[in-house]
């Protein structure tokens, strides 16, 4: 098994040494990179790596608020603090967080390398242990009577003072400003043969030290949790935290697949009913949900469009997501390349694919797709040539048409708007080294772990993943186009450290920024 790793440092010597330990190595994989922890962190909790490498200081968020972060929103992962500070008091704060290794600069190969493969050896043993953990009887029973009192909650039958005070009983602090409940539905079409009994128990390892979250299974079917806070924004990161930490953890211990449906504020305890009741009705209203997706009433637009998008096939949502920058690799997918184009099968396929969803979506708009769309009635003569110059060029004029018809839809689409607003800011802003998940979900109003999980779900890939394709075509780009040095053209795709720009493009082309000019040069 390869085990992703993540290395915060703010020294580029340190980095670099370490990258190229984990390339040796052959057990380990670089997932990525920062200088300071307040880059680190949206990045970390996006990518999700088994290790963490920490420097302990480092500018605007040090190593231990970072490792403590880190802790909160992902228990499992694993993280080595390497500091040049020979200090009792660091250790001492390093050991209460949870930090799993404490190591002291310089610091060897070999050294790191241990301590990478006893984090490693760990993480394995803690997925059996985990995978198969059964909590002791009078656990089990509490955790069951506990199920009980929280159902009730959940269905309004308790009066707030009764809440209360049966709460206290459980060791339960249910007072708060605000509450937030969400439904996450469960699978088990790929589960192990023991992931209904492991279930319980393995729920109450990963939530047992959140205070701020309130939980219960319903059946065996339904995780209920119930988020406690002040504001919607704190409301809505932990609840993300919580639904992405189940949803990947059961996923990865259990073979238990998941969508998630998040219900409305409840200013109150006697409201919490009503939240829950959203979050359900919800799920149920989309019952062909994608697994993994993660629904938000908040984000409701009861459009049309709405309905399509959150369910609709792999065509639809390029489209529904698709900018004006998208148009040509959208055409590479349908069409192929211009260098390697693909059988007419397969063209025609697409081609077919393309004009039924668009003109599908267009209609149940309530638009007239004729008239969206007036060159429809020339297709059939149009594949008949042949011609794949021909066919593109068909095939670009449908996705410019629906384009401009989903810009002209204006609210009609939440998610999509949001969506072309985050990648048109990252086209405009790729060369900008600050450029982050944080920096893009506050530019279009979301809290971090929300933008992130509706750009995912929507897009097929990551924010990170999608940030660093845009800036690894654009370098190309320079280095095919200009005269510029691979370190200038680092710096303007927003890398500051060039040997770093230089790892993530071999890993992205297959080849390094010299070898591609090399190529085009005996071409």
């Amino acid at each position: 098994m390869i085990y992703q790793v993540f290395v915060a440092e703010d020294e580029t010597r340190v980095r670099e040494g370490i990258r190229n330990n984990l390339d040796q190595s052959g057990r380990y994989q670089l997932c990525g990179e920062a200088a300071d922890g307040e880059m680190a962190l949206p990045a970390i909790l996006e990518l999700k790596p088994d290790i963490l490498i920490t420097d302990i200081r480092m500018p605007f968020m040090d190593g231990l608020a970072l490792a403590g972060a880190v802790k909160r929103a992902s228990p499992r992962t694993k993280i080595l603090i390497i500091s040049g500070h020979d200090e009792f008091a660091y250790a001492k704060q390093a050991i209460s967080i949870g930090v799993d290794e404490y190591l002291l600069k310089p610091i060897r190969a070999t050294t790191l390398l241990e301590a990478l493969d006893k984090a490693a050896d760990q993480l394995e043993q803690e997925r059996t242990v985990l995978a198969a953990r059964d909590p002791d009887r009078e656990r089990q029973k509490e955790l069951i009577l506990r199920d009980a009192f929280l159902d009730e909650v959940l269905t309004g039958a308790l009066s707030a003072a009764q809440v209360l005070e049966r709460a206290e009983a459980f060791g339960i602090s249910f007072p708060a400003k605000q509450y937030l409940a969400a439904e996450m539905e469960l699978s088990y079409e790929q589960a192990l043969p023991e992931a209904a009994l492991s279930l319980r128990g393995v729920v109450d390892s990963l939530l047992q030290s959140r205070e701020d979250v309130l939980w219960c299974l319903r059946g065996r079917d339904r995780i209920v949790v119930v988020t406690k806070g002040d504001g919607r924004e704190n409301l809505d990161q932990g609840v993300y935290e919580v639904l992405l930490l189940l949803r990947d953890e059961l996923s990865r211990l259990l073979g238990i697949g998941s969508v998630s449906g998040i219900g409305t504020v409840a200013e109150r305890i006697g409201e919490i009913s009503t939240s829950y009741l959203d979050a359900h009705t919800l799920l149920r209203r989309f019952p062909a949900l994608p697994k993994g997706t993660i629904v938000n009433t908040d984000d409701l637009d009861h459009s049309s469009l709405f309905q399509l998008a959150v369910g609709e096939e792999p065509m639809g949502r390029k489209l529904l997501h698709a900018t004006s920058q998208d148009i040509e690799g959208l055409l590479d997918q349908i069409c192929g390349s211009q260098d390697d184009v693909g059988s007419l099968l397969y063209v025609y396929y697409r081609i077919t694919d393309l004009v039924v969803t668009a003109t599908r979506i267009v209609g149940e708009s309530g638009k007239d797709a004729a008239e969206v769309f007036p060159g429809l009635s020339g297709a059939s003569a149009i594949l008949r040539k042949s011609d794949m110059e021909e066919i593109r060029s068909f095939a670009g004029d449908i996705i410019r048409r629906f384009i401009d018809f989903k810009e002209k839809a204006a609210g009609s689409l939440r998610y999509g708007q949001v969506i072309a607003r985050a990648k048109n800011h990252i086209y405009e802003n790729y060369h900008d080294s600050g450029i982050s998940l944080n920096t893009v979900a506050a530019h279009i109003g979301f809290s971090p772990n929300h933008f992130s999980t509706i750009f995912s779900q929507n897009t097929g890939e990551t924010f990170i993943g999608f940030l660093t394709r845009v800036r690894m075509e654009q370098a190309r780009k320079l280095l095919l186009t200009t005269d510029c040095s691979t370190a200038e053209v680092a710096f303007r795709t927003g890398y500051n450290d060039s040997n770093y720009f230089r790892y993530l493009f071999k890993k992205h082309y297959g080849h390094s920024p010299r070898e591609l000019r090399s190529l085009h040069e005996e071409v």
